[in-house]
C-alpha cells in the first residue's frame, strides 16, 4: 500500500507543475506585445525546459507502475 501512496504523492506533485506550467503560459499571453517579444521568447524557452522537466517526472511515474505491476504488487 506504501507503494500506492508513493505514486499518488508523485502524481500529485505533477498535477501541482502542471497548474504552474499554465500560469506561466497565461502570463505569456497576457504580456505578449511587439515591445515585449524577446522577454516572451525568453520564457517561452523556461517553459519549454520546464515542461520536460515534468514529462520525465511522468515517465518515471508511469515506469514506477509498470514495475509494481510487473511485481504483481
Amino acid at each position: 500500500m506504501e507503494n500506492y501512496y508513493k505514486i499518488m504523492s508523485d502524481i500529485l506533485t505533477t498535477e501541482y507543475q502542471i497548474r504552474a506550467a499554465v500560469y506561466i503560459l497565461e502570463t505569456l499571453e497576457a504580456a505578449y506585445s511587439e515591445e515585449t517579444q524577446q522577454e516572451v521568447k525568453s520564457l517561452a524557452a523556461v517553459l519549454k525546459g520546464y515542461l520536460k522537466a515534468v514529462e520525465s517526472d511522468i515517465n518515471a511515474i508511469i515506469h514506477y507502475i509498470d514495475t509494481l505491476t510487473a511485481e504483481g504488487k
